[in-house]
């Protein structure tokens, strides 16, 4: 009886009442699911859904659907195919299939086709079988054009030299490929498929390694007319979507897409990453196919046909699909594997596979409507650029990755999030006594910040940095948080690390708001340094299980020449707004125009932020000649800071494991480092 209600809630008690008895005529049995029957038709609410988007040019087909309608409870919907709506519904789909079908192979028969008219209708529709090859050379022609990647050439009259090692292992690889399938058991299959591996690694120069012959060996199956089309769109396929994983001798680059995937696990599921980082249980071990071959060797072609139609169709834009889409899929097993021990966890994890088509397309939805989009897009563009061309082991970038304790969200993104929807200066939110986070209760009282969590929708790609909302935990000593802060954030006092009551508290009052996407932002310490505040309570927050924990790249520091960026016309110094006292009576150097830019921050006093006289500093330093750093006094800035990071240096271990020295030492300890910063630099620091 609620069907009409629920679906069509504009529909008139008349039209009810018809309705309802169109149904009585024809309704089944009292359990229509259980009657083994053609008549009845059952889907979920899921399939609905996709079916009412995928039609939605069909503008009867919803109603047409629903009064066909017999039988609704939580797993779905029934439907009697015998109903004369759904009989004329069929006939719709079926009228407009055929003219969709015909204009789609009309356009594929053009000497330039549009690939957006395909691209629209391969994901409405999905890829004809029949059409599957010609589209991946469209697809894959216009990647290597974006990609700058050159057509190849197809001299198969260049091979590897008889005595080439790789030349063995091609032969050795190409017996092994498919077993069970009867094509690749056939010789002359296996010499071509040996030829055109020689052939791409003698054109770029690149050494064989395990896992190409399986990506080739797809080719053969796509219905292309030759070989020599078979081995341009696979030649293709290798220079434009497995990135830098065949590029190196050492592997670099699949180790760093190894360490983008934990970082991406880490972010979204900090609980089954802990538990499988407490086995040893790294990517390597049980991933390796997942991104050498991207599933290939692992599932049945018209399972992983499919699975590629998604990344092809998505590559323009998002390379990282794969990456989510294996996310997915482990953290869709996560119940099985926390339930497994240390004996049985390694082979279970080996044996991860997509099971059917329908989880291929369960994991690519949730790849795009939630892995994607909460996940920052600056991380994004940054794992993008480290993961997805050749690195080595040895190199810079690697190091930085591998040294990451969590994701690094840029400064630019995060100030967009907090002012997106501010116009105005905001109002300085209420932090409890002394600005802790353990005196100022649930961080919900605090105004002015936003709760809103990332939504699941549209693509951060460019300068559009997507639907993530950041709370900001500020980890700087509250001298320098109270000299200028961003507007959404809550101060999470350092000093709570020798307090672990205290700290514990402010844990259960941030757990009222998992699912926030948490950013914590710190100094100018590297973020490297495991013995820096911010690192320990990005640890510390991430072994209690909170979700989005992520670190702003640069600190506050960061920010703050962020929104000086933001006012180019006004000089360093000017730009200062009023701090909580009113206008400040520092005179501004010449040329500037005091009152733009730093109003953006909340309780900004220029005189004690250390920002705006380090600024100072070096602006002076340049007009003396004295160089960039003169002017910056060892302990008039941030003293107070720097000595508490002393102190905190020697109780990591402490920290970790929850130890705490008596509250008298703490105090006195406390007390001897600020009274040793007034007595050397002034009250509390500059």
């Amino acid at each position: 009886k609620y069907l009409v209600a629920e679906w069509e809630p504009q529909a008139s008690s008349a039209c009810f009442k018809r309705k309802m008895a169109s149904v009585k005529e024809t309704s089944p049995p009292k359990k229509a699911s259980s009657v083994k029957s053609r008549r009845w038709k059952r889907f979920t609410h899921e399939q609905i859904r996709a079916k009412v988007e995928q039609r939605r040019d069909l503008k009867c087909y919803h109603t047409l659907l629903m009064e066909s309608a017999v039988e609704k409870d939580e797993r779905g919907i029934v439907f009697d195919s015998h109903h004369p709506s759904w009989r004329k519904l069929i006939s719709l789909v079926v009228t407009q299939g055929s003219e969709n079908d015909r204009r789609f192979r009309e356009e594929l028969k053009k000497r330039t086709p549009d690939l957006y008219t395909i691209r629209q209708h391969c994901r409405r529709y999905g890829v004809p079988p029949d059409a599957r090859g010609r589209v991946w050379t469209l697809l894959l022609e216009e990647a290597a054009v974006q990609a700058r990647v050159g057509k190849p050439r197809g001299d198969f009259t260049k091979l590897l030299p008889p005595d080439d090692q790789g030349l063995r292992v091609i032969k050795a690889d190409v017996s092994r490929t498919f077993p069970y399938n009867e094509m690749f058991q056939r010789p002359e299959v296996q010499r071509e498929l040996e030829t055109l591996l020689s052939a791409y690694c003698r054109e770029y120069g690149v050494q064989y390694k395990q896992g190409m012959n399986f990506i080739f060996a797809i080719f053969f199956q796509l219905g292309l007319p030759n070989s020599r089309a078979r081995y341009h769109s696979a030649c293709l396929f290798m220079e434009t979507m497995t990135g830098g994983t065949f590029k190196d001798s050492d592997f670099g680059g699949l180790q760093a897409v190894f360490r983008v995937f934990r970082l991406l696990l880490l972010y979204h599921d900090p609980n089954l990453c802990n538990y499988l980082d407490q086995y040893d249980m790294v990517p390597e071990l049980y991933a390796s196919s997942w991104f050498i071959t991207l599933h290939a060797n692992r599932l049945p072609v018209d399972t992983l046909v499919r699975l590629w139609d998604a990344l092809l169709l998505d590559r323009r834009e998002d390379r990282l699909l794969h990456l989510f889409v294996s996310l997915g899929l482990l953290i869709k097993r996560r119940k099985g594997l926390l339930n497994e021990g240390v004996v049985t966890l390694p082979e279970r994890l080996s044996r991860l596979a997509i099971s059917s088509i329908q989880e291929v397309e369960e994991l690519v939805t949730e790849a795009r409507r939630k892995y994607r989009p909460d996940t920052p897009a600056s991380v994004r563009r940054q794992l993008l650029a480290i993961a997805l061309r050749p690195t080595s082991v040895s190199s810079p970038e690697y190091q930085l990755l591998e040294s990451m304790h969590c994701v690094m969200v840029s400064a630019e993104e995060v100030v967009a999030s907090c002012y997106a929807e501010k116009k105005r200066r905001p109002t300085s939110p209420h932090t409890g006594d002394g600005g802790g986070a353990a005196g100022a209760g649930s961080p919900r009282g605090a105004p002015g910040t936003p709760m809103a969590r990332g939504t699941a929708g549209g693509d951060g790609g460019g300068e559009n940095f997507g639907p993530v909302k950041y709370f900001v935990l500020d980890c700087r000593p509250e001298e320098e948080y109270r000299s200028g802060h961003l507007a959404c954030a809550y101060h999470l006092d350092p000093e709570l690390l020798f307090k672990p009551e205290k700290l514990n508290q402010a844990a259960r009052d941030l757990a009222s708001m998992r699912g926030c996407h948490f950013c914590l932002c710190s100094d100018r310490a590297p973020p490297s340094r495991n013995d820096s505040p911010c690192t320990m309570l990005v640890l510390y927050l991430l072994q209690k299980g909170f979700k989005f924990i992520s670190r702003l790249d640069g600190g506050y520091a960061a920010c703050h020449e962020a929104i000086a960026r933001q006012h180019k016309s006004a000089s360093p110094s000017s730009l200062r707004g009023e701090g909580k006292h009113g206008p400040s009576p520092r005179q501004g150097l010449p040329g500037s125009s005091r009152g733009r830019g730093f109003e953006m921050l909340v309780d900004h006093d220029p005189e004690r932020c250390v920002e705006c006289l380090r600024l100072d500093a070096v602006r002076a330093g340049r007009r003396s000649g004295r160089g960039p750093g003169a002017g910056v006094s060892g302990t008039g800035v941030g003293g107070g800071g720097r000595r508490l990071f002393g102190m905190l240096q020697a109780r990591v271990s402490d920290m970790l494991f929850g130890l705490a020295a008596p509250a008298s030492e703490e105090s006195s300890s406390l007390e001897a480092a600020r009274g040793g910063d007034t007595a050397g630099g002034g009250p509390g620091g500059p």
